[in-house]
């Protein structure tokens, strides 16, 4: 194992059973009493960067993902706001790194991950949050008149007793077997 600066250059500051990251760690801690301070704090360095760098694989695909999503997400008819949703939940609330901040996507290179942007991480957030609430407004109004269509069809004279009698008769009309005796019945009324 290297002890001095000069050792380290000669070996290339690795031993014969160690990877890299744990051969520079090896070289800062070994080093302490021999190496200048400037050295040693490069060592540290490089080793905590090297330990940083080993997620970097999952952030850069997830900020490819993000970003086909948002590219995506009109011509797939919103289904890719269900992949931003997972990745605002996963990024904001689990705090797992493997996910990409939002706004970095843009500046994500094949090699490296982008570099945060705050407007473009909040201008996302609150575009998906509107989008969501979008959704979620589309959602109710078609669960409610679907909900007010079987109504209508599963109880027919209630709802012929709602309108006015001429879109009673045309209603019910389109109500098949029902048709005749719910026009007559609305008719009356």
């Amino acid at each position: 194992m290297p002890v001095a600066a000069e050792d380290a250059r000669d070996t290339g500051g690795e031993t014969g059973t160690s990877s890299a990251p744990n051969a520079v760690r090896n070289l800062a801690n070994a080093g302490k009493a021999t190496l200048p301070r400037g050295i040693r704090a490069g060592a540290l360095a490089q080793a905590q960067s090297a330990r940083a760098a080993i997620g970097m694989g999952g952030a850069i695909l997830s900020a490819q993902a993000l970003r086909f999503s948002w590219m995506n997400l009109i011509s797939l008819f919103g289904l890719p706001l269900i992949y931003i949703n997972i990745h605002f939940l996963g990024r904001y609330f689990t705090h797992v790194e493997w996910f990409a901040p939002f706004g970095s996507e843009w500046t994500a290179t094949a090699t490296s991950p982008g570099r945060p942007n705050y407007a473009l991480e909040y201008g996302e957030i609150i575009a998906m949050l509107v989008l969501d609430a979008f959704v979620a407004t589309v959602l109710l109004i078609l669960s409610a008149i679907s909900f007010f269509l079987i109504w209508a069809v599963s109880h027919p004279l209630e709802f012929c007793a709602m309108i006015p009698t001429p879109v009673a008769l045309s209603i019910g009309s389109l109500l098949g077997p029902l048709g005749p005796a719910a026009s007559i019945v609305c008719a009356v009324q």
